[in-house]
């Protein structure tokens, strides 16, 4: 792309100033507050789609997190599923009927 291209770009008259204010931005010598209220307003929306984006992999991560903690770290054991109640009630009638092993 050439530069005469660049210039129809919407922002071409400002890039400089720009690209200073995001990097003054990023290193925090200026705050948020210290935008415009337009050029917050880009800054805002680029964070909040980049999360939106990230959030259901950020959401898998913490239940993994938590899931390999407890894995590691609970010291209870596991609870064991067992026979279910109808499973024990034929087992306790074959037993008093003299069938069980």
């Amino acid at each position: 792309m050439s530069a005469t291209h660049d210039t129809h770009k919407v922002g071409a008259t400002v890039e400089k100033a720009l690209d200073s204010a995001l990097w003054r931005l990023k290193s925090g010598e200026i705050r948020l507050e210290d935008l415009t209220p337009a050029l917050m307003g880009f800054y805002s929306i680029g964070h909040t789609d980049g999360m939106a984006v990230m959030a259901h992999e950020l959401q898998q991560c913490a239940a993994d997190r938590d899931r390999f903690y407890n894995a590691a770290f609970n010291p209870r054991q596991p609870i064991i599923i067992g026979p279910s109640h109808v499973e024990l009630d034929a087992t306790r009638r074959a037993i008093y009927n003299g069938g069980a092993e």
